[in-house]
């Protein structure tokens, strides 16, 4: 109940302050918030007005539209930064970290030769996924993010599926269950590599749309050299988090969908790898 309070609390901040978010809506009883019992079960409910969303995909989304969707993140990590209870969440950390230092497995790799999904790629490729999951975690370990970063209130899961437009073209954010203090360096790679991640895209529309994002975010907010160069090591702690998550998610029958997203996770990695420096300036070269 508490947390669910917190959370309408969270969503009205944004609202008023210019951001555009979930409405919530009285029920027939007038209540914001409820239950329903289900086989014994009280299970909360809030009401949300129905909007008319249309999710953009890195095949299609134009320069415009990315671009609207970087600034009004930016502008939303601003309205954040000043938000009255982020005390509480200033101490939290991400979800996605917590759960990556789950003791088994140990590594996306050996998630992945654990689950259902194995079966679905041939001996040379799970060699390949081997040695850049190595790689990725050598990076890692080689290229702590320089301190200090520019930290705010951030998403935490932010894509294009979670950033989406109403019909006025204004950019329409939900689903703030992952919403942790933490650096705009995380937020950015986490949407960088959902780019990439999504559906198949070379790497040069990659580039394209992680500069979109970039120069987007950087007409409302200007990005210091420190966090610029700390979104590759991050980007690579997100993907083998998300390829470690999405191995163990299936446990029956295995999923393409999950195994193209493994794919590309590695094969972004590798990417990322091999231009980990040029990458980190923020610049295409």
């Amino acid at each position: 109940m508490a947390k669910l309070k917190m959370k309408q609390n969270f969503i009205i901040f944004l609202i008023d302050h210019g951001i555009h978010a979930p409405t919530l809506k009285a029920d027939l009883n007038d209540q914001e918030l409820n239950f329903i019992d289900f086989k014994g079960y009280q299970l909360p409910v809030i009401l949300m007005r129905f909007e008319n969303l249309r999710m953009c995909t890195p095949s299609t989304v134009t320069q415009t539209e990315l671009s609207k969707i970087a600034s009004e993140t930016a502008k939303m990590h601003k309205v954040l930064s000043e938000y009255p209870n982020k005390e509480v969440l200033r101490h939290s950390r991400l979800p996605a970290e917590e759960w990556a230092e789950k003791d088994e497995p140990k590594s996306a790799y050996e998630a992945l030769t654990q689950s259902v999904h194995v079966e679905k790629f041939s001996k040379e490729q799970l060699e390949r996924f081997s040695k850049i999951d190595t790689v990725m975690e050598n990076y890692i370990k080689s290229n702590p993010p320089l301190l200090p970063q520019t930290e705010t209130i951030i998403h935490a899961d932010l894509s294009l599926e979670h950033a989406q437009l109403l019909p006025d073209g204004n950019v329409y954010f939900f689903d703030f269950t992952d919403r942790s203090w933490g650096a705009v360096s995380q937020e950015l790679a986490t949407f960088m590599t959902m780019l990439y991640q999504w559906e198949d895209i070379s790497f040069e529309k990659w580039e394209e749309l992680r500069q979109w994002l970039l120069d987007g975010y950087q007409t409302i907010t200007p990005l210091t050299n420190n966090d610029l160069q700390a979104i590759s090591q991050k980007a690579l702690i997100r993907l083998l988090v998300a390829n470690k998550y999405l191995a163990v998610l299936t446990k029956t029958t295995p999923s393409d969908h999950v195994v193209n997203w493994i794919r590309r996770g590695y094969e972004l990695g590798d990417y990322i790898c091999s231009r980990g420096r040029e990458l980190s300036g923020g610049v295409n070269s």
